[in-house]
């Protein structure tokens, strides 16, 4: 088969739960042989992870995630507003969690978090020359510990019981590709 063969065609498309975070919508689809298949997609707005590099530390947070009913520990991030740039809302994201500001922004890239469910994507940027106080202006609903991590701990801890968020590890793998150049 070549690519083209590949392409499912989407015949239909209902709303079946719209939540503040996601929208869950059932889709009719046809396959590239006829088959009608139902598959479930989630519309979400893109989000953002900042990656603030201080020497040889990461400028990390700690928060609870409520999937995983357990603390986990991360690079600052968070959902981007209707109408916002990826830009503006990593310098917002990283300042709202931790307080501070980067005299530098490098966009790393952006990925799929989950092709097979979400339609949305994820971008990252490397914060440099950080400086703020440290004072966060979290969300009614966040609570956050920011905190220096040794860039070694993360490196060696990514994808442990204190790291397991995966698309934390891709903005680690997208920060080491980033300064291997």
């Amino acid at each position: 088969m070549n690519d083209k063969d590949l392409i499912w065609k989407e015949l239909s498309k209902k709303e079946i739960l719209k939540t503040p975070v996601m929208t869950v919508m059932e889709t009719d689809s046809v396959s590239p042989e006829g088959d009608t298949g139902h598959y479930i997609v989630m519309e979400a707005r893109d989000w953002c992870t900042v990656i603030p590099e201080t020497d040889d530390s990461f400028l990390m947070v700690k928060q609870y995630r409520h999937a995983l009913m357990d603390l986990s520990i991360e690079f600052p991030g968070g959902v981007i507003d209707d109408d916002e740039e990826p830009l503006a809302a990593a310098i917002r994201e990283l300042h709202e969690e931790t307080g501070f500001y980067a005299k530098e922004m490098i966009y790393l890239g952006s990925m799929s978090p989950n092709p097979a469910l979400f339609c949305n994507k994820i971008h990252y940027y490397l914060a440099r020359n950080l400086y703020g106080d440290g004072k966060q202006d979290l969300d009614s609903d966040e609570f956050v510990n920011a905190f220096k991590v040794s860039k070694k701990e993360v490196y060696e801890k990514m994808g442990t019981k204190e790291y397991p968020h995966a698309l934390m590890a891709a903005a680690l793998n997208f920060y080491r590709n980033f300064v291997e150049k």
